[in-house]
């Protein structure tokens, strides 16, 4: 199968690689840099073809599917109850850390 395309993944850390083929549609991923694997040399051959990686994805809201991801993860029902019991502010401050992590653009 052949490279078709390559866009750089929503998680602005990976490639998605498009390979040519009839459905279903078929891909692999690879770090945006180059980690020595057999198929980044295979994007490597394509690139040295003339390709070009695309970014034509929609990232107006990367930052809020990110956040809500990690909010996901924290038990936050918990961490407010214990806050609350505690006088403290985990809650807070683990919500913080994430809108630091993924700032509205």
């Amino acid at each position: 199968m052949t490279i078709n395309s390559i866009d750089i993944h929503n998680d602005r850390v990976n490639l998605t690689v498009h390979l040519d083929d009839e459905e279903p549609i078929l891909f692999f991923e690879v770090p945006r840099e180059n980690d020595g694997s057999d198929n980044w040399a295979r994007v490597q051959t394509w690139l040295d073809e003339g390709n070009e990686i695309s970014d034509r994805l929609d990232y107006s809201n990367y930052y809020s599917d990110m956040r809500r991801a990690e909010y996901a993860e924290l038990n936050q029902d918990e961490m407010r109850y214990d806050d609350l019991k505690n006088n403290t502010n985990t809650w807070e401050l683990a919500i913080d850390v994430i809108k630091a992590k993924y700032p509205k653009p």
